[in-house]
């Protein structure tokens, strides 16, 4: 089981980005205090998320600005210089744990986009702004940055165990493929502003995880008890990314059928003619994610593949 897919949130917050954009966010706290929202993206210390909480109404959003804007970053402010990931272990132990996948994961990546490149240093090393530290935190889940910051340490966390908690499961291969796509500046595919044109979400079939819904009750609207699918947050469309291009339902960031679905549902379901949503985590580069990478730290995007 991936554990990707069991970061349950414990509560959602509206916030205003820096760019200006509204939405509803689910989020829970890591053991480092780092709020994590999307499902698996660390957003930084859960301090600043509440700083960034909006209290106003939503506003109508200049869909022209939005449409300037693959599902990623934007080129030269959040991507790594000179397209170097500077990494370390948090320690020996978690090295030896999650070396072997994680080096395959880096290596793919090099291997088909030769403008990104990875930087080990020691594992003796401080925790330092603008480097990640790679750790296993038990019931940590599967998460991470997205793109680069100067300015504070980065982190991602591959769980490995989870004994008496909640996050079951384990990341491995395929998972270090998606949350590095996250390092590099990729965001969710099945946020994207049209993914209802290729994709549907199916608010009925996600799982409330609470106690207190009612019989025949769902997360459809906005009537559901509080405490409800408060998941339901992780697939609102994200304005605030580069998001042209065609939608990648083959894409390593695209979530599988059933992720954080009621048992024997699925809470995406494809509706564009061919297309299909993965059942299991992807465990290869799309022609789509090579572009897009090769597209934020070198311009060639088109002779990538």
């Amino acid at each position: 089981m991936s554990a990707m897919y069991a970061n349950e949130a414990t509560d959602t917050i509206v916030i205003k980005d820096e760019y200006g954009y509204v939405r509803e966010v689910a989020y829970w706290v890591n053991s480092d205090n780092e709020a994590v929202i999307d499902g698996d993206i660390i957003y930084g210390p859960v301090d600043a998320l509440m700083a960034n909480a909006y209290n106003g109404e939503f506003e109508d959003e200049d869909q022209n600005f939005f449409e300037r804007r693959a599902f990623s970053v934007f080129r030269g402010t959040e991507t790594w210089p000179s397209g170097m990931v500077v990494y370390k272990y948090k320690d020996e132990d978690t090295e030896h744990l999650l070396q072997p996948f994680v080096t395959k994961a880096m290596e793919t990546w090099t291997r088909n986009v030769p403008d990104v490149k990875f930087h080990r240093l020691q594992n003796s090393a401080d925790r330092m702004d603008g480097v990640v530290t790679i750790t296993a935190n038990p019931c940590g889940g599967c998460n991470s940055h997205i793109g680069y910051d100067k300015k504070v340490p980065l982190h991602m966390n591959l769980q490995q165990a989870c004994v008496g908690g909640t996050k079951r499961g384990t990341c491995h291969y395929a998972e270090a493929l998606h949350e590095i796509g996250h390092l590099l500046g990729l965001k969710h595919e099945h946020q994207r502003p049209d993914r209802e044109q290729t994709v549907h979400f199916l608010c009925e079939n996600l799982n409330p995880m609470c106690s207190n819904m009612p019989q025949g009750g769902n997360c459809c609207g906005t009537s559901y008890p509080k405490g409800c699918c408060k998941q339901k947050a992780d697939f609102t469309v994200a304005y605030d990314f580069n998001s042209a291009g065609p939608y990648d339902i083959t894409s390593v960031m695209q979530y599988r059928a059933n992720a954080f679905a009621l048992p024997g549902k699925n809470t995406l379901v494809a509706v564009a003619p061919g297309a299909q949503v993965p059942t299991h985590s992807i465990n290869k580069l799309s022609n789509g994610d090579i572009r897009r990478i090769c597209q934020l730290y070198n311009d060639r995007g088109e002779n990538c593949r």
